[in-house]
């Protein structure tokens, strides 16, 4: 989206409707109204959806200007979604109706004319002139019988989405929230409808894409509730092909005998924790399935998993964390020679004889075993085999060595792997994977036998785009030189890695592809080392150095397009400092400990409407009332108020949040996200 203009929140909403309408989308009365996710000021039947959060009309166009001649991407579907929001404030018979729209079109005529050297961004805008040109035809006073009528408005009466014209209401609506929709289909006059029937088809395209079912109607998946949403989706035009019913809370599963699963290919049953093996039962005709998602499903047994061994055609299998899952469940899916990826992160009852079946997997291009802990270098050697692998996850296999790394090396078409916590591994293993050319992304982080000869080893391959040494300790400003070779890195972490200075991360500033960069715990980085890194054109997010000050953040206040920061531990910064970095793109900010951070410091982060997570924790300064200035950040899922003086009451305007932490002395709240949508409201 464009943004939000908080002066537009006092306009009616898109969605406003009558409180009574003449009929429901279902067939009875039980389908409760939803619940609001209330915005202050407005009552509990304000409807928050994606279609408040536009600019006022002048600031729309500002923007897009902005976005023009920043070489941005112009999207018309963007763009008609925020004008569409504006075309519905006011009756279309209003004369300010009819000179907002003259506005647009000169708008857009203006800006065709600055950039008509561009010809990607003319086309784009003349699709938008054209069809406000003949939404102007439509609307025009002078309107011939054969033109399409336009609804009246009375007070009795408030607009729908449904009165925009087809071309805008096709453009507007794959961005509405999934939650909008339903709300749509609620408040339909008519499932005869046309336009709800292309919404019921959006529906399923979404599913399709691997949406989950909760960012529909909810986690607490009550059975009636799920069993109405499927019901409300049958008449889709489109089979369901994908089922994502991940982070759902349920146990009864009789809502599975309502859904047509004959053309499901893939199934996403992750932490799904409740369930046992009779849910998945109802999978076993699925004949053409190919990918199955069971992580965290800690109550499946072998016995559940085992007949989707018989799917010849699978091509991912997860079972990451699933407890009960022993060899006799893991070795039959050896037999899927299609298998393209395979996750049995935190299975503890795998051995390394278990992976030898897997040799004859030839296509397998991903690998997770992180945390396996009986999994040994012997455990690796068999995977040599698998000369088309791609990624493989080590991540606290404790007892891989450098022999291990000596079996993975044979993989010549590797390009990630994950080392997160294996301390027994040395330069020499590294200098095995120098073999891997293709290797782009290494995590080494608590690897703290790494040296400057194990990163010397690693520059080899000049096509590395991620790297993160973070907590290892023995790497000086020689060893950042070798991989400062690397000129086509993206993300690099430095974190807690002590012994690095501003002379050794200076070179970094020159690579032109950096997008991330993270200094967090390094003593010895100054505001000095850090200011090159604000000229880089395409920073997205910055981890900074526990010993910045105002004065090095300054440089960053022209970056506007830091998505994430992190000022953990930074205890010289002040309000002033991160009053600079309240970017409009933001969605991740670490304040840990900032210890001198005040209420006022947080004023202009209620401008950023995209925050979807702050960290507070031991912020000792930070009230109630500096809460208060957050609120209009209603995309926040995680907050950290740890050690912070705050109050239930003050925690009350982000009822929306799933993840609010805070002292064990006050509330703690682990709310599960977008809570029983279908529930009565109150």
């Amino acid at each position: 989206m464009f943004g939000l203009n908080n002066s537009l929140s006092s306009l009616p909403s898109l969605f406003d409707c009558e409180r009574e309408m003449e009929e429901s989308i279902l067939e009875d009365d039980s389908f409760p109204r939803f619940p609001r996710a209330g915005l202050a000021g407005h009552g509990e039947d304000r409807v928050a959806c994606p279609l408040e959060m536009g600019f006022r009309f002048e600031a729309l166009f500002d923007t897009l200007s902005q976005q023009a001649e920043n070489q941005e991407e112009i999207s018309v579907q963007e763009f008609l979604t925020d004008i569409g929001t504006l075309l519905k404030q006011i009756s279309p018979h209003h004369e300010e109706f009819q000179s907002r729209i003259d506005a647009m079109i000169h708008s857009l005529q203006a800006l065709r004319v600055r950039f008509i050297s561009r010809l990607e961004l003319t086309e784009e805008i003349d699709r938008i002139q054209n069809i406000f040109k003949e939404y102007q035809d439509r609307i025009n006073p002078k309107t011939t019988s054969s033109q399409v009528e336009i609804p009246q408005h009375t007070s009795n009466s408030i607009s729908s989405i449904f009165d925009l014209p087809s071309e805008v209401f096709t453009y507007v609506l794959p961005h509405l929230g999934t939650v909008d929709m339903i709300h749509l289909l609620k408040t339909s006059k008519s499932m005869r409808c046309k336009l709800n029937q292309t919404v019921i088809n959006e529906l399923v395209r979404r599913l399709n894409s691997g949406v989950p079912v909760s960012d529909f109607i909810g986690i607490r998946l009550l059975e009636e509730k799920i069993q109405q949403f499927f019901n409300l989706i049958s008449t889709s035009d489109d089979s369901l092909t994908r089922l994502n019913l991940s982070n759902c809370s349920f146990s009864s599963h009789q809502f599975l005998l309502s859904i047509d699963l004959s053309k499901i290919i893939e199934i996403n049953l992750a932490d799904c924790k409740k369930i046992k093996d009779d849910v998945l039962a109802h999978f076993y005709a699925c004949q053409e399935l190919r990918d199955i998602t069971l992580e965290g499903c800690c109550l499946i047994t072998d016995s559940g998993i085992a007949p989707f061994a018989d799917c010849r055609g699978l091509k991912s299998i997860n079972l990451a964390w699933c407890e009960r899952i022993t060899e006799d469940g893991i070795v039959p899916f050896a037999a899927c020679r299609g298998l393209r990826s395979i996750n049995f992160a935190g299975c503890d009852y795998i051995i390394d004889a278990d992976l030898v079946p897997f040799a004859s997997c030839t296509g397998l291009l991903n690998i997770n075993l992180a945390e396996c802990n009986c999994i040994t270098d012997d455990g690796l050697a068999p995977l040599a085999a698998c000369k088309n692998l791609q990624c493989i996850t080590l991540n606290k296999c404790n007892r891989i060595t450098d022999a291990g790394l000596a079996h993975i090396a044979a993989c010549k078409d590797l390009e990630t792997i994950n080392l997160d916590g294996c301390h027994q591994i040395t330069d020499k293993g590294l200098a095995h994977l120098a073999a891997c050319k293709n290797l782009q992304c290494i995590t080494l982080n608590n690897c703290n036998l790494i040296t400057d000869a194990g990163l010397a080893h690693i520059a080899a391959c000049k096509d590395l785009k991620i790297i993160n040494i973070s907590d290892c300790e023995l790497i000086t400003d020689a060893g950042l030189a070798h991989i400062a070779t690397c000129k086509g890195l993206k993300k690099i972490n430095f974190s807690e890695c002590e012994l690095i200075t501003d002379a050794g991360i200076a070179p970094f500033a020159t690579c032109k592809d950096l997008q991330f960069i993270y200094f967090n715990g390094c003593e010895k980085i100054t505001d000095v080392g850090h200011a090159p890194f604000a000229a880089c054109p395409g920073l997205q997010g910055i981890g900074f150095a526990c010993e910045i000050t105002d004065i090095g953040i300054a440089p960053f206040a022209a970056c506007k397009g830091l998505t994430e920061i992190n000022l953990a531990w930074c205890h010289l910064v002040t309000d002033e400092g991160i009053s600079l970095l309240a970017c409009p793109r933001l969605q991740d900010i670490n304040l840990a400990e900032c210890l001198r951070i005040t209420d006022a410091g947080l004023t202009p982060f209620g401008a950023c409407i995209g925050l979807e997570s702050i960290s507070l924790r031991r912020c000792s300064k930070i009230t109630d009332a500096g809460l208060a200035h957050l609120a209009p950040c209603t995309a926040l899922k995680w907050i950290g108020l740890e050690g912070c003086d705050i109050t239930d009451a003050g925690v009350a305007p982000f009822a929306a949040c799933p993840f609010i932490f805070m002292d064990s002395n006050s509330l703690k709240k682990e709310k599960l996200f977008f809570l029983s949508l279908l529930e009565p409201s109150n």
